[in-house]
């Protein structure tokens, strides 16, 4: 039983070292640690631009223009492109921003408000307006 006693609380010690940030290890393995960890995070924003399809996909600074969602958009519309990639507009993560109709906007805490006269930044039809066209017989603009 004393053993028991003896290595629980010897392991309660070691994990609370670990929670306050104290690892087992020596200083010098310690600025290693964060000399490597330095390194990664620098590389990470360093990184270019994808060069697969793939590598665009949840990318945490490139987006492709053609990857934009129905309710996203480039803001502002003179945004620098950082690039092409197979033909397309690559932006950076940061100039693209969500959009909210009027009704969302009045929704948020604390209520915000349209200005009087001003123009939607994106107009989206409805799917409704889509298939009603389809219904008629009306072609998209492509056809």
């Amino acid at each position: 039983e004393h053993k028991d006693t003896l290595w629980f609380t010897t392991t309660i010690i070691k994990l609370k070292a670990l929670v306050r940030g104290h690892p087992f290890s020596t200083q010098e393995e310690q600025r290693v640690q964060i000399s490597e960890i330095g390194a990664q995070t620098k590389a990470f924003f360093n990184e270019g631009i994808p060069t697969t399809l793939a590598g665009f996909q949840g990318h945490h600074k490139y987006r492709l223009e053609h990857q934009l969602g129905k309710y996203s958009a480039v803001y502002p519309k003179d945004s620098k492109v950082q690039g092409f990639f197979q033909g397309k507009k690559v932006y950076d993560k940061k100039d693209i921003k969500p959009l909210h109709t009027k009704s969302s906007w009045l929704r948020q805490d604390p209520p915000r408000q349209v200005r009087e006269g001003e123009e939607a930044y994106k107009v989206v039809e409805s799917k409704a307006k889509k298939d009603a066209k389809r219904k008629r017989g009306e072609q998209e603009e492509w056809q």
